[in-house]
């Protein structure tokens, strides 16, 4: 049977036939004001948005909207940590589209550990960015799926 994913936790489990199946963390909107206090003193709305292997809630607060995502222990930290830098970065160079930024809790810290059933979860919100998901997506074409990459290797076409 071939190993589990790097830094896995419980995050994914295999299959009969030898590969691993990721599970979403096991938190749902009721969790949600529990995990947003170190960002917020007050959350006012909660939609789940969904995600194959991380969760993450839409939260509406007095002053804005952010993403809080509860990220799969499969990944491990140091992914959040690069996708944090990767958008800071990508805000410092001024890049031409809207890019979420990792917001701090009130120690500064930019994702927190929870734990639950005896496993680590690495949380972390960031701003939210108006716009669609693939999840409602009943199938994704060519252009879903290419156009991206393009655009954020600054090739228009």
């Amino acid at each position: 049977m071939p190993s589990p994913p790097p830094d896995s936790t419980g995050g994914a489990t295999a299959r009969a036939d030898g590969r691993w199946v990721l599970h979403s963390p096991p938190f749902d909107a009721a969790d949600v004001e529990r995990l947003a206090g170190p960002w917020f003193d007050a959350v006012e709305g909660v939609v789940d948005l969904g995600s194959h292997q991380d969760r993450n809630f839409l939260l509406r607060t007095s002053r804005d909207a952010y993403v809080l995502k509860v990220a799969n222990p499969s990944f491990g930290r140091p992914a959040l940590e690069l996708q944090n830098a990767a958008m800071a970065h990508l805000s410092r160079a001024g890049f031409a589209l809207r890019t979420p930024q990792a917001v701090a809790t009130r120690d500064g810290e930019r994702i927190v550990v929870v734990e639950r059933g005896g496993e680590r979860y690495d949380v972390r919100v960031v701003t939210y960015v108006a716009g669609g998901t693939l999840r409602t997506a009943r199938r994704l074409m060519t252009g879903q799926v290419f156009v991206p990459g393009r655009v954020w290797a600054g090739h228009p076409g």
